[in-house]
């Protein structure tokens, strides 16, 4: 089985059951891709097969993520986050060893000193 975060992913997931089977769990399908899961909490567990592979990676190669990006909220931290102020504007940069890459509901930039630092959705927006 594979997971996904949803925080973490740009599928839009929906529910299929009108409650929450015995086990905890509520099946869901990607309304963009067709993709089909159960999800507990944050989490969505799917199937490992060929078909699901194409599904992920064609779903999430059609997301927009953005390349360049405008500070909404001052995010807290320590010193690496003092160039990022409400309204300033920053390159999107590759995500450091591969954690955590770059989605439409997270993304990487330089913070202070050239630090890789991670921002959330609710944190930027997309100006690209």
């Amino acid at each position: 089985m594979l997971k996904i975060n949803i925080n973490e992913t740009t599928h839009l997931f929906e529910k299929q059951n009108l409650v929450t089977n015995k086990n905890g769990f509520d099946n869901v399908v990607c309304k963009k891709c067709g993709l089909k899961g159960k999800r507990t909490l944050e989490t969505v567990f799917v199937a490992r097969t060929k078909a699901n592979a194409k599904k992920i990676t064609t779903c999430n190669s059609n997301s927009s993520v953005a390349t360049r990006v405008r500070i909404l909220k001052q995010p807290s931290g320590n010193k690496s986050f003092e160039n990022l102020t409400v309204g300033s504007e920053h390159e999107v940069i590759p995500s450091p060893e591969s954690i955590y890459p770059n989605t439409a509901t997270s993304v990487w930039i330089s913070g202070a000193g050239g630090t890789p630092i991670r921002i959330l959705k609710h944190e930027f927006e997309k100006i690209n």
